[in-house]
């Protein structure tokens, strides 16, 4: 694998945008770093219509925790990683967008050296109801 596409909620409200990313260095613990794929990171920006958002990734874990797998079975291997703000379901017109990004690395030829990630939670601090909603 090169590249991991890492897709996450931005768990506590930090993103300032629908979509965040940021080109920064990832702490695998013993296994060192990870680096972002920043030239891939940059035209998902664009496609995107959205700035680097370093605050939405401090105390992220929907990403922080995958990288000491990455690190350790897949060297040298980047990620490039995106917060989504809000709450579930994503709206339809979200969703189309992210998947017209994502979708010039994931062609049959590309499929092989790129991995989609989808780091989610089925819910948090809901009561059953909305817990039921969600999922």
């Amino acid at each position: 694998m090169k590249t991991f596409f890492i897709i996450s909620p931005s768990h506590y409200g930090l993103s300032t945008q629908e979509w965040s990313l940021c080109e920064c260095n990832w702490d695998a613990g013993e296994y060192g770093l990870v680096h972002t794929d920043a030239k891939t990171e940059r035209e998902l920006c664009k496609s995107l219509g959205v700035e680097y958002d370093k605050n939405a990734f401090r105390i992220e874990h929907g990403f922080s925790t995958l990288m000491p797998y990455i690190a350790k079975y897949f060297p040298g291997a980047k990620v490039c990683a995106m917060a989504v703000e809000g709450e579930p379901p994503l709206r339809q017109a979200q969703a189309q967008k992210l998947t017209d990004a994502l979708l010039p690395y994931f062609t049959r030829e590309k499929c092989r050296e790129n991995f989609l990630i989808i780091s989610s939670d089925f819910s948090h601090h809901g009561n059953a109801e909305e817990t039921k909603k969600k999922d």
